[in-house]
């Protein structure tokens, strides 16, 4: 008797767990916050970037009744000389979302610069540039004016009022690319076509 007892006790908590579950999947979300949260864990997850030393980043969440949409931006090997950039759309709930877009591939940046990877890409045929990349180092774009919380998350450890000074002193200039290695550091003023205005180091 008291086996058929524990059993339903078990039986009933599993049941219990099951429906908890259940429930808090299908509740519609409330906040922007949780609804980026849900993107970037869902991307997070996805194994079909592994080894590609993925950044994610959310661009707009907006509302429409119950329903989110999340346009979020996948780069891929963010610190090399040629990374490639796709934006994929989510809709919750439920979760779906369409076929990634390509915008930054084959080592190509557009006519204007439109992402701040095209700006390593613009300058990532300069031979200081390439000479860092051989030594170890990285690349990062940016775009101007600079968003401190952004900048740090494409190139943690940078030093951004150092690169906001550099903004600063560099009118005109719509991008920044970002050269670094051990022994050397090398900024980029970019305008919007990809001309070099400005350098430093």
């Amino acid at each position: 008797m008291g086996f058929f007892r524990i059993l339903g006790v078990v039986v009933i908590v599993v049941l219990l767990l099951l429906f908890a579950y259940t429930f808090s999947r299908a509740q519609p979300l409330k906040y922007e916050a949780d609804a980026v949260r849900f993107v970037l864990d869902d991307l997070a997850q996805d194994e079909s970037f592994v080894g590609r030393s993925p950044l994610f980043s959310v661009y707009a969440a907006n509302k429409s009744g119950e329903e989110w949409t999340v346009v979020s931006k996948i780069t891929l090997s963010p610190n090399s000389a040629c990374p490639e950039v796709f934006i994929r759309t989510y809709h919750l709930l439920p979760m779906r979302h369409g076929i990634d877009l390509a915008v930054v591939t084959s080592c190509h940046a557009g006519t204007f610069l439109t992402y701040p990877e095209e700006a390593i890409i613009a300058t990532s045929t300069r031979p200081d540039a390439r000479s860092i990349l051989y030594a170890g180092g990285r690349a990062c774009g940016f775009a101007v004016p600079i968003v401190a919380q952004a900048a740090l998350e494409y190139c943690p450890g940078i030093d951004v009022s150092a690169l906001e000074s550099f903004a600063a002193a560099s009118p005109g200039a719509r991008w920044i690319a970002y050269w670094a290695s051990e022994d050397r550091e090398l900024l980029l003023g970019l305008s919007q076509s990809g001309a070099v205005l400005s350098e430093s180091g």
